[in-house]
């Protein structure tokens, strides 16, 4: 029994992941399917700048975020990026990011 398929209910074989296209860049399948390999977010997403106290993030793809103001999970609001658009994250904020549709901590845009 693939023990895998026994936890994800998940019948499909495992692919592995695609490599960069001709122009060097990974396109948002690409990026899901090594999510869905490793569990952990690609940096690719999106740039940051912390040289001053509120972080700007930069993003690179589309992405669904959560802003969280707290130490606590709740309360936090939903914003959807596209590419080249702008956030800012204050201190005592934290990140979530809907990526190849689980709810993933984004550990880099932690602020708290």
């Amino acid at each position: 029994m693939n023990i895998r398929k026994f936890f994800s209910g998940n019948d499909k074989t495992e692919e592995e992941p695609s490599k960069t296209d001709s122009s060097g860049k990974k396109s948002t399948f690409t990026i899901a399917k090594t999510y869905a390999a490793t569990q952990v977010a690609d940096a690719s997403l999106y740039e940051v700048d912390k040289s001053s106290e509120v972080w700007q993030v930069t993003f690179s793809t589309k992405l669904r975020i959560r802003f969280h103001s707290g130490a606590s999970y709740m309360p936090f609001t939903h914003q959807d990026y596209t590419a080249g658009k702008m956030c800012e994250i204050a201190p005592g904020q934290w990140l979530e990011g809907k990526i190849n549709e689980k709810w993933v901590h984004l550990s880099d845009l932690d602020h708290r």
